[in-house]
């Protein structure tokens, strides 16, 4: 994919003191023990498209192969138009938005074996824009969690979305468009972190299968008139461990499935017109950065600035203050907690990163909407060290 021009959103987040083949034929579900093959769950849809409607679920069958049945609303199954997909989603099109639809979906496992219909999802004419609050929620861990804080950006190509409770837990998107349909979540940026202070995020790619389809994230509606963005979305995401280096096998420590994914009335900001600048020299080459982002972001109800800019490899930096701090210089020691300025380093899209371990951050200027400073630091990642000098911002947040 391109180059995702604004993963040091979420680096401000996440890390800111942080088959079996199936048979394809229609099989009659009397004849059959469905109870060994699952229904797929979080079906969900997003309006019309033009003349086009995305369907979206996630498979709990362990197979990867399903059938999906539409037609005018209370049509007949049986009667309807079946189509069978080795995805967990579907875009329809030529269909007719003047017209209202039912869509249902169900699993074809091995042997044979097929599992309960589930829907039927109704799409009708073109829906109105979403109004009220911003709303961003999930179910998972047999619990929903809802965001406290949310933020949103269409610029560089990419939309970012990101949320968080007080707590630090958050979530962050990372998607290669600017457009309403749907992203496959293997093909794009993103994660789930468990708390501000957690070493690595769940990822949702898998790390053993890049093509592995782990979900999708379904951008319904953006208003370009009052900049608000709405969606849902439903992927499984991986906690990774270490990579042996001789099978190349990395473990998976821990999996989650997050389903009944919505955002609603995010609001974003659009492509950057501020003019924001940040230069740094790492290891005496320098840092040419492709996009720069500032945010003001809460962490653990502690309110911080991040300025962050990302490279031509998808190398990135970001520098973290606290929110209060006014000018001066200040100074980095590695502790996480302690720490009231701190400078990430990221390599390859965010694949591998660490907080600097030294260094100094001075704010030259500062008002309510900018900053302006310098900084340098140590970073160690993997056990190679890269020294950063020479750096500079100058951005909004």
């Amino acid at each position: 994919m391109n180059k995702l021009k604004h993963i040091t959103a979420l680096v401000a987040l996440f890390t800111a003191f942080i088959f079996s083949s199936c048979e394809t034929e229609p099989i009659d579900p009397a004849v059959l023990d469905n109870l060994s093959c699952a229904a797929p769950t979080s079906f969900q849809s997003s309006e019309f498209v033009g003349t086009t409607v995305t369907l979206s679920w996630a498979s709990t069958s362990g197979g990867s192969t399903f059938e999906v049945e539409y037609g005018s609303t209370g049509f007949t199954q049986g009667e309807g138009t079946l189509v069978i997909v080795n995805t967990t989603s579907l875009a329809i099109a030529e269909l007719v938005a003047a017209n209202d639809y039912d869509f249902y979906v169900r699993s074809l496992c091995p042997n044979g074996i097929i599992s309960e219909w589930v829907g039927p999802i109704q799409v009708g004419e073109i829906a109105p824009i979403p109004t009220g609050p911003a709303v961003f929620k999930a179910d998972f861990d047999a619990q929903t969690y809802t965001a406290t804080l949310t933020q949103a950006f269409i610029s560089g190509g990419s939309i970012t979305i990101t949320a968080a409770k007080a707590s630090g837990e958050s979530f962050g998107f990372i998607l290669d468009g600017t457009t309403v349909g749907t992203y496959q979540a293997k093909d794009h940026l993103v994660a789930y972190n468990v708390s501000a202070t957690a070493e690595n995020s769940y990822i949702a790619t898998n790390p053993n299968d890049g093509s592995f389809n782990t979900g999708t994230i379904i951008i319904t509606a953006i208003n370009t008139t009052n900049n608000t963005i709405s969606g849902t979305f439903s992927f499984t995401a991986y906690l990774s461990g270490d990579t042996n280096l001789v099978t190349g096998v990395t473990e998976i420590l821990d999996t989650k499935e997050f389903t009944n994914g919505v955002f609603t009335n995010i609001p974003f900001q659009a492509d950057n017109i501020n003019n924001n600048t940040f230069s740094a020299t790492v290891d005496g080459s320098a840092f040419d950065e492709v996009d720069v982002l500032g945010v003001l972001t809460q962490v653990e109800g502690i309110e911080v600035i991040s300025i962050g800019a990302v490279d031509a490899f998808d190398d990135a930096i970001t520098v973290t203050m606290r929110s209060n701090l006014g000018i001066g210089t200040y100074t980095i020691t590695g502790s996480l907690i302690e720490d009231v300025v701190q400078i990430n380093y990221a390599l390859n899209n965010g694949e591998f990163s660490a907080f600097a371990s030294s260094g100094t951050v001075t704010i030259l200027e500062k008002t309510a909407e900018t900053i302006k400073g310098t900084f340098s630091g140590t970073v160690v990642i993997g056990g190679t060290t890269y020294v950063i000098t020479a750096g500079t911002f100058d951005a909004t947040y």
